[in-house]
């Protein structure tokens, strides 16, 4: 989209990061956690997330709407493209594993994620609470911003390739995390450039969803995805 900017969505993110963890570390210092596995294990950290995933597409819906572009154009509801999202998630599901089958042998497996998930799933409350945002907020949100909104933005400036490679690298980088860069950053391409080709922010919205999904409910079954 040619009135989108990048330096308008990094801002984005970085005021997203600065109001939603400031607020957060002000929490976990009120409360008295002392290290990250009390932090995944409360429900402090549920609600630092939802905040976070709320104040980032309120700040992405604010600036489309300023720049004009109204969401819901972006989006393509349908039943085709709801089927075209979970088959989508499949075949990224596949290739997740066999990338993070390869890396976790060399950088080893991401200790984030594996206290993230263990530590939040031990109840039926913190399940369906985690499974709420990991599935429904946290890929609405993310999806906008980073397809919806950055894909667009660098759009404007390089040919489809590019863009999706950078725009995955922008989407592994922001996760903060060494052990999944690598298969994130792959998944963000895959997503960027069906975006493109399909021209439906729903059908990614979906298979993210769809993803993230399947790893929480692993998760709390036992399984080791």
């Amino acid at each position: 989209m040619r009135n989108l900017s990048l330096k308008e969505g990094v801002l984005i993110f970085i005021a997203t990061y600065i109001i939603a963890y400031g607020l957060g570390l002000n929490v976990i210092r009120n409360v008295g956690i002392n290290n990250m596995k009390e932090y995944f294990n409360s429900y402090t950290f549920l609600a630092v997330q939802s905040f976070f995933s709320l104040t980032l597409i309120t700040l992405t819906y604010l600036a489309m709407r300023r720049r004009k572009i109204k969401l819901g154009k972006l989006l393509k509801v349908s039943k085709h493209n709801l089927f075209l999202g979970f088959g989508l998630a499949v075949l990224l599901l596949v290739l997740e594993h066999g990338v993070t089958s390869v890396t976790d042998r060399f950088i080893g497996p991401s200790e984030t994620q594996e206290i993230f998930l263990k530590a939040t799933t031990t109840s039926i409350k913190s399940f369906f609470l985690l499974f709420f945002i990991g599935a429904v907020i946290a890929p609405v949100s993310e999806e906008v911003y980073f397809r919806g909104y950055m894909f667009g933005a660098m759009r404007r400036k390089l040919s489809i390739g590019p863009a999706a490679i950078l725009n995955g690298i922008y989407f592994g980088a922001a996760h903060l995390d060494v052990s999944s860069f690598i298969a994130i950053s792959i998944l963000g391409a895959i997503l960027a450039y069906t975006y493109e080709k399909k021209d439906s922010l729903f059908i990614v919205i979906i298979a993210h969803a769809s993803l993230n999904a399947t790893a929480i409910l692993a998760a709390f079954l036992g399984y080791n995805f």
